[in-house]
């Protein structure tokens, strides 16, 4: 039984490479076109992506007559428990609608196209994240195809959501640690084609290869 199944294995796979035209030539073509075709892309359209990063500091001890271990213990917690929240405030409406109108002009979209269709794009842009799981240090990274308006971008949201903070809680805990620079260079795409390509190649030897079988199979 097991002679068999080598054997069915073998005569298979003989057939697979006897086939090379189709089963090797073709799919390693297709994976260098697709992979011509997407840096093309790419390079068409290339983003660039800038980082401005902030602290959530706390010096409330001095208010409320505690000691200085026991008011960063309590804002430690409350800090944790705000990280989302901090989140949310990063890409509120609110504060994009400031970056929004800094960056651009005051007046330039109407209201409906500004909420419905610049804030949202501009939004996707945005990746925030924190150093680590319950840390209160946070990172803004904003993509976009101007590297000047991904900087601006960046800093203006650190910006203005220190303002909505003031507002909201009357408080000023986001102190900037680093501010966003232009980019020097668009991101990297070499991952993304590499991973078309290997995807192509991939899919083109087997569909290859099943072609060979079914042909050979009549």
């Amino acid at each position: 039984m097991n002679e068999e199944r080598n054997g069915y294995f073998y005569s298979s796979v003989t057939r697979v490479f006897k086939a090379w035209k189709l089963t090797i030539l073709i799919p390693v073509i297709l994976m260098v076109v697709s992979g011509v075709s997407g840096r093309y892309f790419y390079s068409k359209n290339e983003v660039y992506t800038a980082s401005a990063s902030f602290v959530i500091a706390s010096n409330s001890y001095k208010d409320k007559g505690i000691s200085e271990t026991q008011a960063r213990a309590t804002d430690q917690m409350n800090f944790e428990n705000m990280i989302s929240t901090y989140r949310g405030l990063l890409t509120n409406d609110a504060v994009l609608k400031n970056v929004i109108n800094q960056i651009d002009g005051t007046g330039r979209y109407n209201p409906r196209y500004l909420a419905y269709a610049i804030i949202p794009t501009i939004r996707k842009s945005i990746f925030v994240s924190t150093t680590a799981s319950d840390s209160v240090i946070f990172n803004v990274q904003v993509t976009h195809k101007n590297a000047d308006k991904a900087a601006k971008i960046a800093n203006s949201i650190i910006k203005y959501s220190k303002k909505e903070e003031k507002n909201i809680w009357g408080r000023s805990s986001i102190k900037v640690l680093s501010s966003a620079q232009i980019p020097l260079k668009p991101n990297s795409r070499n991952m993304a084609v590499l991973k078309i390509m290997i995807f192509v190649l991939i899919l083109s030897f087997l569909l290859s290869s099943l072609l060979v079988s079914i042909r050979e199979a009549r």
